[in-house]
């Protein structure tokens, strides 16, 4: 994938990323829960100025400080280096949401979070796209690493 592409996914990532943060914050009050299968999803509007299940939310600025770190590193490694489809792929996403809680966390103090998973008793903590993309974006170039065909060669 060349540079404009991979520029043009990132930012169309970023730009759906807080676009529905910004539905969320204009359209559900702080706390309001919206059920959309009973006991199992839910979009709720929170805040959250640590990082996942709220950790060192008391010290907001260690996660603009990673997160830029990360998105700067990020850009600098997919810009000089030529990489698989799904390895650049994989890492775009990772950038998008890292760029998109960056951006909350820097202008707005706080990360905007939304989605709402509960596994019968267990509530898991409340996340966003950005993590989502993250997440996936992560597991996906791990699997890229760690895949090998019947040979023991990696194959991607």
């Amino acid at each position: 994938m060349n540079k404009k592409n991979w520029i043009c996914l990132s930012l169309s990532l970023l730009c759906c990323d807080q676009l529905v943060k910004a539905m969320i914050r204009a359209s559900l009050n702080y706390g309001k829960k919206w059920t959309i299968i009973p006991k199992f999803f839910a979009i709720t509007h929170v805040e959250n100025q640590g990082g996942a299940f709220s950790i060192f939310s008391t010290m907001p600025w260690i996660f603009i400080l990673i997160s830029g770190a990360v998105c700067l590193f990020l850009l600098i490694y997919l810009w000089k280096n030529t990489l698989s489809l799904g390895k650049t792929i994989s890492l775009v996403l990772v950038l998008s949401g890292a760029l998109g809680n960056f951006i909350d966390r820097l202008f707005l103090g706080a990360v905007t979070d939304y989605l709402a998973l509960t596994f019968g008793s267990y509530a898991f903590p409340v996340f966003n796209l950005a993590d989502t993309f993250v997440v996936l974006g992560l597991f996906s170039y791990l699997g890229i690493e760690l895949w090998r065909d019947k040979n023991g060669n990696r194959s991607y």
